[in-house]
């Protein structure tokens, strides 16, 4: 078991403390809505992310045109048919 820092004194595994449930004493709902995101924060979050992320995306969309084309020319064949049971 993990024993409370000076820094964090409530930090406890929530496994070993009360069963995997988040415990919320202590925290006022001024705090928890501080934590959610509005809708223009994940707008902005989300545009970050795909920018850092642009790579990523374009090798996924490449990836899935290219899965599209194979299945595309094996349509009518044996192969297809086994892919699409």
């Amino acid at each position: 078991m993990l024993e409370p820092t000076s820094e964090s004194p409530d930090v406890v595994p929530d496994d070993e403390n009360n069963g995997g449930e988040l415990d919320l004493d202590g925290i006022d709902d001024d705090e928890i809505d501080g934590y959610i995101m509005n809708t223009q924060e994940v707008k902005k979050k989300t545009a970050l992310w795909e920018q850092i992320n642009s790579d990523y995306i374009q090798q996924q969309k490449c990836s899935f045109i290219f899965l599209i084309h194979q299945l595309h020319e094996c349509s009518g064949s044996r192969e297809s048919k086994f892919l699409f049971q």
